[in-house]
């Protein structure tokens, strides 16, 4: 295409072409830059030319030689190219510059128009030869570019490739086509995004002290308990194990961080074993920006992020992994980028194990008798606050009846449930465990919520886990914590301490003590169906238990403040139950009393006499009954079979009553009982009973009286199981080896007759009764009755009551369904007792009713 101009065309196109003429910038000969002019030595010098059209982008520092200053990639013995970059609208043609080379290494220097390298200097160093001399350590260089190549851009100076020396050049000289145009500068350097851990904790329903990592990458965790310095918790084999991080980035947040945690556990015989996993909980994997500039401010920042899972890092390590680890050491690895982040070892006691054989209180004036669902519930939750590895074992004892009407008080209602069930079996032992207690739970016990006696297996509890939790703490010897809700009495009964924590709380916040983390609780609960494998790690949801229940900073810090329905106390307190994750309205445990069970269950213990605890006394008990292992029980030997069982069973006699504080015997029961296995052990004190019989001879066991929890007055239990001997003719008791009451047996000898069941009867409607006759007993005797489903191989309470009743109403539901039961009765005046047994009946099928509502919910 041709375009063709007018003449006026012609001269303004001419006079615009001289005005841009006069405009362009002059051609200059050369630019120099000397390093000596008025640069600080150590100076970074990435933009300090850019007036002058240069810039260093890989950011060489002003170093010096000989009293020389020049530019210098990087520091001794590193490695990285030297980079200059020139302003393009100069139009550098020619480079001039010095190469330093100090230790005579291989280097290279090209020049570049944009992309294109447009020359290249190179030097090789050659094997030092004693017929040349060595070539100078310095060198000046000159790169050009051609007539048909472009403006020279951009420098790189690189050096060997063994990386043994950096490079140095001098005297850099410009030739340009054009005048001096000044280049953007370097941005600044993007810091990298540190991440590091700030602290982490571990947990099996108490969290350990925040742990803040020092400079050694392996350390333990600190697990020194508030008001207990001296001691520290230990980890429990075979139960469940929660690790959480708490990072921090140091420049920005970062939404989704991936990490890995390396697990090598190091079981008792030796056997290594490791696994590799990624975060297995429900939250979030966040990091956030360190914001705190004050250890103060970051203390109180990591107590807001332990309350909830959406700002840490957490695993967890399941208890069938961890079956019989000795120790274990974890690795919390990032991605590449970041590496190994902190290494943790861990040392473990154990396993534990506990079990709870479980009686059901019938009392048809407190509603419908407790189901298994409400005893499974109370098991579920001592499972996650006692030490314990895997799963309590759970009995099933029987249903008891008990009239609240005669018993006014849970005192003598536990007196009486114990002399139910005490010295009797029922399925399989409940063996090979460090502690097991009788729980009985009821509806509603008269006058109380609880009962429970020290040091003693036999607690009464309501149908809230808190309450059995804290009874069956009692009979393993903990005291009430604080006196500040009336635990009792006010303090005026002496079964209470001094507390460390605020309102016997399980560890707040209170910076002016030192308790600066607070104690957390954690419930840990498995997504989806059992483990298949022990190696099954699953994902998890963790619920954390913050001690001060509130997000407010100036209700948290420096103290709690909140209201005493918001403070989540001990097990061991009588405080108001915050509503908690899992469990609703109960309490949880203290690192404190945490601590106690595992001393408990790892040295076993015996915390005889009352009231010398933990707290209360240094010295260590012995337990020369073995009150605790195995299984506070003494095995008899088993019948052959159970026809022998039946035609042969072997009696006890329990004794039982009342110790007042004037050490007067009141209420004394005697009640003939069948067993044919367990029989539990009487830990031995200054009391004892001696039964002498018609041939002279005598038994004497010592026995320790029971002394029990809260409100109930000063009145203390015992009970005593001895052999029963046909010929007994006396009994005494004794205290510190003098008589104190003595019975003997007078009058002829009474008769019982058992009226239904008859033989091969069959009972299978919703209700049945066992009826009987008595001749020769007092109105006010006792009748004790029990059943066996099989043929006499075991034989389960079915309850104590008055004998002018004549019979005992049974619900089907609670007994097991035999085609070859028995019913035993015994009848007690006194020494003077008969007993009665049934000829083999049929127990059949009954459908399960329906729970009461509301039957599994939780309350105090």
């Amino acid at each position: 295409m041709r375009l063709y101009f007018t003449s006026a065309a012609r001269a303004l196109l001419t006079a615009g072409l001289a005005l841009m003429a006069l405009q362009a910038p002059a051609r200059a000969a050369t630019v120099t830059i000397n390093f000596d002019a008025g640069t600080a030595l150590g100076a970074e010098a990435t933009n300090l030319y850019v007036a002058q059209g240069v810039r260093f982008p890989s950011r060489p520092i002003i170093a010096a030689f000989f009293g020389n200053q020049l530019l210098q990639q990087g520091e001794e013995r590193t490695c990285g190219p030297l980079i200059v970059e020139m302003s393009a609208p100069m139009g550098v043609r020619e480079v001039r510059l010095r190469v330093l080379n100090r230790h005579l290494r291989s280097y290279s220097v090209a020049a570049y128009a944009g992309a294109l390298q447009v020359d290249l200097n190179e030097f090789s160093a050659r094997p030092p030869s004693f017929l040349e001399p060595l070539p100078p350590m310095s060198r000046d260089i000159v790169l050009r570019a051609g007539a048909d190549e472009g403006d020279i851009t951009r420098i790189v100076a690189t050096p060997s490739a063994d990386c043994f020396d950096h490079m140095t050049i001098d005297d850099l000289v410009l030739t340009t086509a054009r005048d001096i145009v000044p280049i953007d500068p370097v941005p600044p350097p993007v810091p990298p995004n540190v991440v590091s851990v700030l602290a982490y904790e571990m947990s099996q329903g108490v969290m350990s002290r925040l742990t803040r990592p020092g400079r050694s990458i392996d350390t333990r965790p600190d697990t020194r308990l508030q008001g207990l310095p001296s001691k520290r918790l230990s980890f429990v084999a075979g139960r469940n194990l929660a690790v959480r991080f708490f990072l921090g980035a140091s420049e920005r947040d970062i939404a989704d961080f991936n990490s890995e945690l390396l697990i090598v556990v190091t079981d008792r015989d030796g056997t290594a074993r490791t696994r590799t996993i990624t975060e297995n909980t429900a939250g979030g994997r966040s990091v956030p920006r360190t914001r705190a500039t004050t250890p103060l401010a970051q203390q109180r920042e990591l107590v807001l992020r332990r309350a909830q899972v959406d700002s840490s890092l957490d695993y967890v390590i399941p208890g069938t992994f961890l079956a019989n680890a000795r120790s274990m050491r974890l690795n919390l690895r990032g991605s590449a980028r970041y590496g190994i982040l902190h290494q943790i070892n861990v040392s473990f006691k154990g396993p534990y194990r506990m079990g709870v054989n479980l009686f059901r209180v019938r009392d048809p004036g407190a509603g419908p008798t407790p189901t298994m669902i409400t005893g499974q519930r109370l098991v579920r939750y001592l499972e996650d606050i006692f030490p314990v590895s895997g799963n309590i074992r759970l009995r099933h004892g029987g249903t008891l009846p008990v009239d609240s009407t005669a018993a006014t008080d849970c005192s003598t209602m536990l007196g009486n449930l114990h002399a139910a069930a005490a010295g009797t079996t029922a399925g399989t032992a409940i063996l090979n465990v460090n502690y097991w207690s009788n729980l009985f739970i009821a509806r509603n016990p008269p006058g109380c919520l609880g009962y429970g006696w020290y040091n003693t297996p036999g607690a009464l509890s309501n149908l809230s886990p808190s309450t059995a939790g804290q009874e069956i703490g009692h009979n393993i010897g903990m005291n009430h914590v604080s006196s500040g809700h009336g635990e009792s009495a006010g303090g005026t009964l002496g079964d209470w301490e001094a507390w460390p924590y605020l309102h016997g709380a399980i560890g707040v916040v209170d910076e002016a003590s030192g308790f600066n983390d607070g104690a957390f609780g954690l419930i840990m609960r498995r997504n989806g169906p059992p483990p298949r494998t022990p190696d099954d790690f699953g994902t998890w949801t963790l619920s954390p238990i913050a001690p001060c229940q509130t997000s407010t900073d100036t209700l948290l810090f420096p103290r709690c403040a909140v209201s005493d329905s918001n403070v989540v106390h001990d097990l061991m307190s009588y405080g108001p139950a915050p509503a908690l994750p899992v469990w609703g309205n109960e309490l949880w445990i203290s690192d404190i009393n945490f601590y106690r069970l595992q001393q408990w269950f790892d040295r076993c213990i015996a915390l005889d006499p009352a009231h010398r605890f933990f707290t209360g006394s240094s010295a260590s008990f012995n337990d020369p009954v073995g009150a605790c292992t195995p299984a506070g029980i003494r095995v008899l030997p088993p019948a052959t079979t159970a026809a022998a069982a039946a035609t042969n069973p072997r009696e006890i006699l329990l004794v039982s009553g009342r110790i007042g504080s004037d050490g007067a015997l009141a209420a004394l029961q005697f009640v003939r009982k069948l067993t044919t296995a367990q029989l539990p052990l009487t830990p031995p004190g200054p009391h004892a009973l001696v039964l002498r019989n018609a041939n002279g001879q005598q038994v004497r066991i010592p026995f320790a009286e029971q002394r029990g929890s809260g409100h109930v007055p000063d009145v203390r239990q015992f009970a005593v199981i001895a052999p029963f001997d046909p010929a007994l003719r006396q009994a005494v008791i004794e205290l510190n080896g003098k008589a104190v009451r003595t019975l003997e047996r007078s009058g002829p000898a009474p008769a019982i007759a058992l009226l239904a069941p008859q033989a091969g009867e069959l009972w299978r409607s919703p209700l049945a009764r066992i009826g009987w006759s008595l001749t020769g007993l007092a109105p006010q005797a006792l009748v004790y009755a029990q059943y066996s489903p099989d043929n006499g191989a075991s034989w389960i309470p079915l309850g104590l009551v008055p004998a002018w009743r004549n019979y005992l109403e049974l619900d089907m539901h609670d007994l097991q369904p035999s085609k070859q039961a028995l019913i035993y009765l015994s009848v007690s005046e006194g020494l003077r007792s008969a007993t009665a047994l049934s000829k083999p009946f049929v127990i059949g099928n009954v459908a399960a009713p329906a729970p009461p509502a509301g039957d599994g919910a939780a309350g105090r």
